[in-house]
């Protein structure tokens, strides 16, 4: 009886923070809030036409901020609140104030190097270098690595210097590294001791841009300098707290749910799809008892707690929240000995901790196209991976086991690279230690259903095609992304929500990104994980809408319903629709919307995709659910334009091109089990 009161308790109690939410949010309100918002931050726009686009961004983030704190109380260990990035929407902030590119700068790392220089270190239960006068203040102006060497310049000189960050950004420019904009930490700290020093920010001021010009008269005045610069073990949190103990590192993160971030300890849903450096300058444990980094970011001190945020330390993934453990390194003054450097033999490869350290990613781009594929060098590639990937076997008989798969796929991957006939080219991804069986296993799941339309979801579907008017000119190519009706390529699975977030975009002008755990946990079809599409669809009719992903986040498995959370609405349909087994059919679909397919994705050609237009071959055993956002034509012919959900590092940054126009079901069945919703 307990139980079932507390359900309906909840039940009302989510009804009731959604109401309250929706009446606190009236049009007159928002607008006053927006103009005052303005105000605040002295944001004018040029047209009224952007005002208005301007205002329809500022709501949907008010709205969200509001539904995330409303279901937040009690659940979630940080809090968020409207600021000066009000009126970006996430892609356009990520653009705009991120820009750390891991796979550009990978071959960076230093070949070789120094061991760990802390792995015996002791660390005490907290550490504040803020506190301890070897942090400068908070700046807006992108991401750099010259707060670590403002802090050990302090610890090592007594003297608190900022440093030139513009140095960097004018001074520091190749193909690998650009600053504070998109550099990799390594690459700022060779520039430093290539030049022997950096000089402080008072000679080279910060500019917020690059000049193009580097005045290399100031750049000659150094102010600090440094001899190395060391890189932290790859996904081992405890490495990374060693050498936070013993001064500020730099790190790389993935800083995509941050937009709004006001306090607290930072533990909701990221990616490790790093982009974005900060500094970590310490880390303690909360009030509440939460482990955390405490880190310095470079949004100005009106973000976050004065310009600095936590975030939560020791999870369960080696990769640390948000990747904060993949990508860390920091600078030092103490000269190299020959006992310091290790050395490569190259004909009796043996590999520990400190090998993997120092070289990973070295050059991973042509190891991937190498022309030989010797035992050492595919020995070598694997080490490689497993450390990129972040992948640890119980005993030495798995990882055998591992590697031997993992040679298998890497030879399948070179020759057909190497024969050059197709419009397309394979890589090596997280998936390359799986055998065939594994990945369809792990990766697809759609099941086709025993008949036409679940006997739930009949009452939902209508019995004709929405889009057949072949009167109608179709577009020559379509890209939804373009019109902003795409939201970031996640890694959860398959899923109906990315089709609704695309017509909720079209009918109201608000991109918002829905809520795939609640589908998971609330629909009785396994949502994400091999359920099907229209059934999907049905639940989201039947619950009247679906949540905002940041009130009712992605844990990445099927849990318990959460009722309170579920009912703050931020999406709605009122049907959905089946396309005709037709490649044109489904192209007068996908001119009006985002459409909802299965395919057979089992192929290792489409597993390994990286680039091109993929043309087979692959079978027609739908198993596989993915998100049809535009076509077009390219050299390679033309194609279809698919978002799928196997994160930003597969594919071209998430998506596929695949080719269109094949005639029957299309390439891999495409064409056999469409939908779309109806808003």
């Amino acid at each position: 009886m307990a139980k079932y009161f507390l359900i309906v308790v909840l039940m009302i109690s989510g009804s009731c923070a959604s109401q309250a939410t929706y009446r606190t949010f009236d049009e007159g309100s928002i607008a006053e809030k927006f103009e005052q918002w303005k105000a605040q931050y002295g944001r004018t726009y040029k047209e009224s036409a952007e005002n208005s686009k301007r205002f329809e961004i500022f709501k949907d983030n008010l709205v969200a901020v509001e539904r995330f704190n409303n279901a937040a109380i009690g659940n979630r260990s940080y809090t968020l609140r409207l600021n000066k990035f009000a009126d970006l929407t996430p892609q356009e902030f990520i653009a705009s104030h991120t820009g750390f590119k891991m796979s550009d700068h990978s071959s960076s790392l230093k070949a070789n190097g120094t061991p760990f220089l802390y792995k015996s270190s002791q660390v005490p239960p907290s550490v504040n270098w803020i506190e301890k006068g070897a942090v400068t203040p908070v700046k807006y102006q992108g991401q750099c690595a010259v707060a670590a060497v403002e802090g050990i310049n302090a610890i090592k000189t007594n003297r608190l210097v900022s440093l030139s960050e513009q140095q960097l950004v004018d001074c520091a420019t190749n193909d690998n590294n650009n600053g504070c904009y998109g550099g990799f930490m390594d690459d700022a700290f060779k520039y430093i001791i290539q030049n022997k020093g950096i000089t402080n920010d008072a000679v080279y001021s910060y500019e917020g841009m690059s000049t193009g010009i580097c005045d290399s008269i100031k750049a000659e005045d150094h102010a600090a300098q440094i001899t190395n610069y060391e890189d932290v073990p790859p996904n081992d949190e405890e490495s990374l707290l060693k050498a936070v103990a013993n001064q500020p590192v730099s790190v790389a993160i993935d800083a995509s749910a941050l937009q709004f971030y006001s306090g607290g300890v930072f533990n909701g849903y990221c990616e490790t799809f790093l982009n974005h450096g900060v500094t970590a300058v310490g880390y303690g444990t909360s009030e509440e008892g939460i482990k955390y980094w405490l880190i310095k970011n470079s949004w100005g001190q009106d973000w976050g707690e004065d310009g600095y945020f936590r975030l939560q330390r020791d999870i369960d993934q080696p990769q640390g929240q948000c990747g904060i453990a993949m990508f860390a390194s920091f600078p030092y003054q103490v000269k190299a000995t020959a006992k310091n450097i290790f050395h490569i033999k190259i004909m009796d490869v043996t590999f520990d901790k400190t090998f993997i350290v120092l070289i990973i990613m070295v050059t991973w781009a042509s190891l991937v196209m190498s022309r030989t594929l010797h035992e050492d060098s595919i020995s070598a590639k694997h080490e490689l991976w497993m450390a990129r990937s972040a992948r640890t076997y119980k005993n030495q008989a798995e990882k055998a086991m591992r590697f031997k798969i993992f040679k298998k796929n890497c030879r399948f991957i070179e020759k057909f690279n190497r024969e050059g006939n197709q419009t397309y080219k394979l890589s090596l991804n997280e998936f390359a230690d799986l055998t065939d069986e594994e990945f369809i296993a792990s990766h697809t799941g759609y099941k086709m259903p025993t008949r036409n339309i679940s006997n739930q979801s009949q009452s939902y579907a209508n019995n004709w095609f929405g889009y057949p008017d072949s009167r109608r000119r179709l577009p020559r190519s379509i890209d939804w992304r373009a019109r902003g009706a795409v939201t970031p390529v996640k890694n959860q699975g398959s899923c109906a929500v990315a089709a609704v977030e695309g017509i909720t975009k079209i009918r109201t002008g608000r991109l918002i990104s829905l809520s795939e755990q609640q589908v998971l946990d609330c629909s009785g079809s396994r949502g994400c994980y091999g359920g099907w599409m229209d059934d999907a669809f049905s639940y989201i009719i039947r619950s009247q809408g679906l949540t905002d992903e940041r009130v009712y986040p992605y844990q990445r498995r099927e849990g318990y319903c959460n009722w309170q959370r579920g009912a703050m609405k931020a999406a709605r349909i009122r049907s959905y629709q089946d396309v005709p087994t037709s490649e044109l059919a489904l192209r007068y679909a996908v001119s009006r919307q985002p459409v909802s397919v299965a395919i057979d994705a089992s192929s290792p050609g489409f597993r390994y995709y990286s680039g091109g237009v993929f043309a087979g071959p692959c079978g027609n055993n739908l198993n596989h659910a993915v998100t049809i956002v535009g076509y077009g034509s390219s050299n390679e012919g033309p194609y279809w334009l698919i978002k799928n959900s196997w994160g930003q590092n597969w594919g071209e940054g998430g998506f596929i091109r695949m080719r269109r126009d094949v005639g029957g079901a299309g390439l891999c069945g495409i064409a056999r089990k469409a939908s779309y919703p109806i808003a």
